[in-house]
């Protein structure tokens, strides 16, 4: 069983994290691009699916293109 510490960031807390602790995050152009849900999937194994455990639903409306 894995204990994770949860904390809240703020949105520009959040996107510093991500810039200067992960090297992915900074990187520019094609090499930041995967075309498939590999590295995300195995994210959320590792973090033991947690977007399973919470019912929710997602609505997307798209404006009308004129």
């Amino acid at each position: 069983m894995h204990t994770y510490l949860c904390f809240r960031m703020t949105y520009k807390e959040t996107i510093d994290y991500l810039f200067t602790k992960l090297p992915m995050f900074s990187r520019i152009g094609a090499a930041a691009i995967k075309k498939d849900l590999h590295n995300t999937i195995a994210l959320c194994e590792t973090l033991n699916n947690p977007h399973k455990k919470i019912k929710s639903i997602h609505i997307f409306v798209r404006d009308k293109l004129t």
